[in-house]
């Protein structure tokens, strides 16, 4: 080779840009896992160098730019932590099932729309978190991950959660906050191993009945939700330490729930009320504030150490409060109250006292007492100096007079001669104004804040954890409150222990409705969809939320708002009996009442589902529910629902007649759907509930699918069983019943409801197409 032509090639190396080395330091951090730190390293692809060393336990690349994960992630057989979170993830490659060790995964504030099968087969994870994707929907297969003790799902875009959820028995973190759930799922109340359940910021506006069943359950949060009251069944969790009931539309409290003796923290600001039950013995924190009350008694918390009771309407301080030996933040400002009792000075161990923004003219003499007392503020008030007051107790003159503090006197002077404003020896320490413009309580003269770790907004009291600290044996209890962290959230201005501090979504929208009446329940404005298509192509929350409002009031349960009904179902009695022919089958006839031939049918009910899924309940039994999720079908589709109810007298008297019938102990209402477009496809099965006869101690459950030659087939897919009524997945809108039988086998279920249809004569509309 020339001597130009390897300076030509130099020329041409020189040229061309390389690509930045990026340093990997491999360490042992001080659990004794092998880590690699590759965190805000600003990386759009992983470097493949990473998976040479494939001892890596811990691997942080989160606050990056990666899209996407290469396959090669299948080298690091032994990875145990994967911290994924804030980078544009849309999918995880299948090798990743490979990492069979993975315990932790952090998928935080990524561009997720369905969580990938592969993850559930993780089957050693412990920690899931899935907040701030865009997932609308969670796999059947993550019932697999038995293992799993924190699942974090916040600020999604769920609107339910699969049954299998319930196998979960292990799981002991829950926060669902900032969804699209109007009900509390159903496989949530089966989480009886469950200590902290997030639902804030949905739909909801009331709990399931048997939402007691989560015994072991220490903190719930059901803030910015729409409940009016709160249901006594919570009153039945005696593990109960933090409630939040923040901002809703509650009115009242009920008394029982002074039965929660273990409660710590009670947050209720942001309501309707006017009353709250005082017996708490071991509330430590109270949080009343932008509600109603003009007075209330703390005379019976004795262990209370801070209460925040800022604007309402007090024209005096609670009554019993100077008997709060214990207290140590008061925050009473934006009320009306006049004066201030000398008996303030009880409060010996109070550092916080904010009287801002009242009516307040005089102080009493004795302040100078307090010595614990270290920010004092009397803001927006009128007050008048005596000349005879102690000069101890004058408040400091600030520049700007916004407020006044109170302190010992100090032989410290301004050394200024013009002055007679007494300072304090110690230097003073303005609190930072928040750029987010949220108000402050003034001047700080306590020690600088230190420097915190920036956390994750789905963190909570007890996500502030390690994973492996959430065992409760051997180990302190998640809510020992200590002094400090309940300062930290009676400082703040609308404290919300496990909250999600996420923005609220909201779905703006014109809809053209029309009113049409009222509820005779609650008088509400009934409305009806305008002329045209008969649902919208993409999902209108805000109207849908209305409308679901509206139907939950007249049906006294919690829908989803999506599917559209077009008929009110009403019961009717046909005036028919039913008689035995000559060859055998029964018939009905045409002169008697329901209560001599054991028949009852429904009127028929049509319903609307459209891409965008939801569910649909019936006027005739509101346990009677049809669910769709999104894309379940390509176009709008309409079905009809009808109801057949058979007696049990007329049952037993055919049974009587056919060995085939005597097989069923009890039969549930026959529940007839059909669509109406023949050509309509399914893409997802859709999930029904129907109701259930009544249990029998040596029956069989069974759900029969009943077509429209009356011909039966068992359920395809498995059922859940609860209160009276059965859920399960559908393929198919068809007939649905639900019996219990003496065999145990589902094909003898099958035959012996043929039989009976056969014998009544039964024909469904439309059987002879």
């Amino acid at each position: 080779m020339s001597k130009a032509t390897v300076n030509a090639w130099l020329d041409h190396a020189s040229t061309v840009p390389r690509k930045p080395r990026i340093r990997l330091r491999v360490v042992t951090n001080s659990k004794g896992y092998v880590e690699l730190d590759l965190h805000n390293r600003n990386l759009s692809v992983v470097p493949p160098e990473v998976f040479q060393f494939t001892r890596i336990e811990v691997l942080k690349l989160s606050h990056n730019k990666l899209e996407q994960l290469p396959v090669m992630l299948s080298y690091l057989r032994g990875l145990r932590l994967l911290h994924l979170q804030h980078n544009l993830i849309t999918s995880l490659p299948q090798t990743l099932i490979n990492c069979k060790h993975l315990t932790e995964l952090n998928l935080t504030n990524n561009r997720l729309s369905t969580l990938p099968k592969c993850v559930c087969m993780l089957h050693l994870l412990k920690v899931l978190q899935l907040g701030e994707n865009d997932l609308e929907q969670i796999p059947h297969e993550v019932g697999l991950l038995t293992n799993l003790k924190h699942l974090d799902m916040h600020q999604n875009k769920l609107w339910y959660l699969p049954f299998s959820i319930q196998n979960l028995s292990k799981l002991l973190f829950l926060n669902l906050a900032n969804n699209l759930l109007d009900q509390v799922p159903v496989p949530v109340c089966k989480l009886s191993s469950l200590h902290v359940l997030n639902l804030s910021q949905n739909r909801l506006a009331g709990l399931p009945p048997d939402f007691d069943s989560l015994k072991q359950l220490r903190e719930l949060n059901i803030s910015l939700n729409q409940f009016t009251s709160l249901n006594v069944m919570v009153t039945r969790m005696r593990h109960l330490k933090f409630l939040n009931l923040s901002k809703n539309r509650l009115t009242a409290l009920p008394t029982e729930l002074i039965r929660l003796q273990s409660l710590r923290v009670l947050h209720v600001q942001g309501n309707k009320l006017t009353t709250i039950p005082d017996k708490f013995d071991n509330l430590q924190y109270l949080n009343i504030a932008s509600n109603d009350f003009t007075s209330f008694s703390v005379s019976r918390m004795k262990n209370l150490i801070c209460l925040n009771a800022a604007n309402n309407k007090l024209e005096s301080l609670p009554q019993g409060i100077f008997d709060l030996t214990q207290l140590k933040y008061l925050r009473l400002e934006q009320n009306r109250i006049y004066d201030i009792n000398p008996q303030i000075v009880l409060l010996t161990k109070l550092q916080t006292l904010d009287l801002s923004y009242n009516k307040i003219n005089t102080l009493p003499d004795n302040m100078y007492k307090l010595e614990h007392l270290q920010k004092f503020n009397i803001k927006g008030n009128t007050i008048v100096h005596d000349k005879n007051t102690h000069k101890s107790v004058q408040p400091e003159k600030e520049s700007r007079g916004l407020f006044g503090i109170f302190r010992k006197k100090d032989p410290v002077k301004d050394e200024n001669p013009k002055s007679n404003t007494l300072r304090s020896s110690r230097p003073l320490t303005r609190r930072p104004i928040p750029k987010d413009g949220s108000k402050t309580l003034g001047h700080n003269f306590s020690k600088p804040p230190t420097k915190r770790n920036r956390r994750s907004r789905s963190e909570t009291l007890l996500g502030r954890m390690p994973p492996e600290e959430y065992q409760t044996t051997g180990k302190k209890p998640a809510l020992e409150y200590q002094t400090k962290e309940l300062s930290t959230m009676f400082l703040e201005e609308d404290s919300m222990s496990l909250d999600s501090r996420t923005s609220i979504r909201t779905y703006h929208s014109e809809p053209n409705l029309k009113k049409v009446g009222k509820s005779p329940d609650s008088g509400v404005a009934r409305t009806e969809p305008p002329h045209g298509d008969l649902m919208p192509q993409v999902a209108d929350y805000t109207l849908l939320g209305v409308c679901n409002q509206v139907e939950m009031l007249l049906n006294k349960q919690l829908l989803h708002p999506v599917i559209a009904n077009n008929t009110i179902g009403k019961r009717f009695s046909d005036d028919r009996t039913i008689q035995k022919t000559p060859n055998g089958v029964w018939r009905l006839s045409q002169d008697a009442t329901v209560e001599n031939y054991g028949l009852e049918y429904s009127q028929p009910e049509t319903f609307t589902i459209t891409q965008s899924g939801g569910s649909y309940v019936s006027g005739f039994d509101n346990r009677i529910q049809v669910t769709a999720p999104t894309n379940a079908f390509i176009n709008t589709v309409h079905a009809t629902l009808q109801v057949l109810r058979i007696k049990h007298s007329l049952l037993a008297k055919i049974k009587s007649m056919d060995r085939y019938v005597e097989n069923l102990l009890a039969v549930g209402p026959v529940i007839y759907f059909k669509l109406l477009e023949s050509q309509a496809v399914i893409n997802s099965a859709v999930t029904i509930t129907i109701p259930a006869p009544p249990e029998m101690r040596r029956g069989h459950l069974m759900v029969v699918t009943v077509r429209a030659d009356n011909s039966c087939t068992p359920c395809s897919s498995g059922y859940q069983s609860a209160k009276g009524a059965v859920t399960f997945n559908a393929w198919h809108l068809t007939g649905k019943v639900a019996v219990v039988t003496k065999a145990k086998c589902k094909y003898k279920a099958c035959k012996s409801m043929e039989e009976l249809l056969q014998r009544l004569g039964i024909r469904q509309k439309g059987a002879d197409n």
